[in-house]
């Protein structure tokens, strides 16, 4: 058996109560793909680091990094696939996420950042 580590992100919304795949029809970016943990964990705090929490007039978009383990049989078919870990940047600036929750709280029909422009 073989253990292989990969790190990727995605482009996520966070709407307030959920979050949203910007691109379900796209492929995650590929960040790394190896033997080693410590690189990939690497690897994806060096991605995370570089994305940025963009306001939207739906919520807030960001590029979520994720680290998994996958063990491959003799055959190179999946015999397990775990989260290792996520780095999320919102987790940066959790009033932000805060805010995005009162906001969908209040019924904001989709327009977060209008109303919390309104209600600040």
């Amino acid at each position: 058996m073989e253990t292989l580590f990969v790190t990727e992100s995605r482009e996520l919304l966070f709407t307030g109560t959920e979050d949203i795949d910007v691109r379900p029809l796209h492929s995650p970016v590929l960040h790394y793909e190896g033997d080693s943990r410590e690189v990939a964990l690497r690897a994806a705090h060096e991605a995370a680091a570089a994305s940025r929490v963009e306001a939207c007039q739906r919520g807030f978009a960001r590029w979520v990094t994720t680290v998994s383990e996958i063990t491959l049989d003799g055959e190179e078919f999946t015999e397990s696939e775990e989260t290792v870990n996520t780095v999320d940047p919102l987790d940066r600036v959790p009033e932000l996420r805060t805010l995005a929750r009162e906001a969908a709280a209040r019924h904001a029909d989709g327009k977060i950042i209008r109303d919390i422009a309104g209600h600040t």
